[in-house]
């Protein structure tokens, strides 16, 4: 079984058997995300998330992901203070749908609902939302979470087809970006991909009306706008309690998981 880790720690298959018993309380506590400075983004996301987080892919020829940006230094989220709460206006899906997750097989084919059984909102005495009443049938709030996680894998299967229409295009372009905060420390990044403007500028007319109808065109623009966001995660750096100095520091993402194809 394939699953796409980055913050689950204790991944397990949701049976009636084993959680029959299991309820929900969710704590709005996101000190989970803390040691992530990026996460997968849908291309259904671009638009609300561009003007807070840059929009960036990472991954290779065979399979490239969206990710949002979140943090400059490697293990730190710039978006969740000391207390879990969220400093963002907008917070993303993958995040979103924690502590629930699909995986599947390796042919990829049958999907599977699984929790991180390590998250502290789940509990036996009936605190929250129950998964399965108490004759073993899912719940309303379970098929809810179902229904969620399956629009989810729809509109990742529409991400995964629009970064291959990228790259059949050979749009991505590697790139890096060197964030300064009002304190005076840098922080590179490097080892992500971005859609080069002169390329996008060339393209025949027959790709950019198949973008245009696809929807493509609205994420392109919605990734080139987020680019223009780097300085305001310096502010964040700037703003951030008890940031070590670390002085010039060089991060690259280009190891942030991405099989997300076969793990959602």
């Amino acid at each position: 079984m394939t699953t796409q880790m980055l913050f689950y720690d204790n991944i397990a298959a949701v049976t009636k058997e084993q959680h029959g018993d299991l309820a929900l309380k969710p704590l709005g506590d996101y000190s989970f995300t803390k040691n992530v400075n990026a996460v997968p983004l849908l291309t259904s996301e671009f638009l609300s998330a561009a003007s807070e987080f840059p929009i960036v892919f990472v991954g290779t020829k065979e399979q490239m992901l969206p990710h949002a940006i979140i943090g400059t230094r490697q293990q730190e989220n710039l978006f969740v203070n000391e207390e879990g709460a969220w400093q963002g206006k907008y917070v993303p899906a993958f995040i979103r749908r924690y502590p629930f997750v699909f995986s599947s097989a390796n042919d990829g084919q049958t999907l599977t609902l699984c929790i991180d059984e390590s998250y502290p909102g789940f509990n036996r005495e009936g605190h929250g939302e129950r998964l399965f009443d108490s004759e073993g049938n899912q719940t309303l709030y379970l098929n809810n979470v179902l229904e969620f996680l399956r629009g989810y894998q729809l509109s990742f299967q529409a991400t995964t087809q629009f970064c291959s229409k990228l790259q059949e295009l050979e749009l991505l372009t590697k790139m890096q970006a060197k964030v300064t905060s009002g304190s005076g420390e840098t922080n590179q990044l490097s080892g992500f991909l971005g859609v080069d403007r002169q390329k996008l500028r060339g393209l025949a007319d027959d790709a950019v009306l198949e973008l245009h109808k696809s929807g493509g065109l609205d994420a392109l623009h919605a990734h080139l706008l987020s680019m223009q966001t780097f300085p305001l995660i310096a502010d964040r750096i700037q703003s951030a309690a008890e940031v070590p100095d670390v002085g010039n520091a060089q991060n690259d993402i280009s190891g942030l998981p991405v099989e997300e194809s076969q793990a959602e």
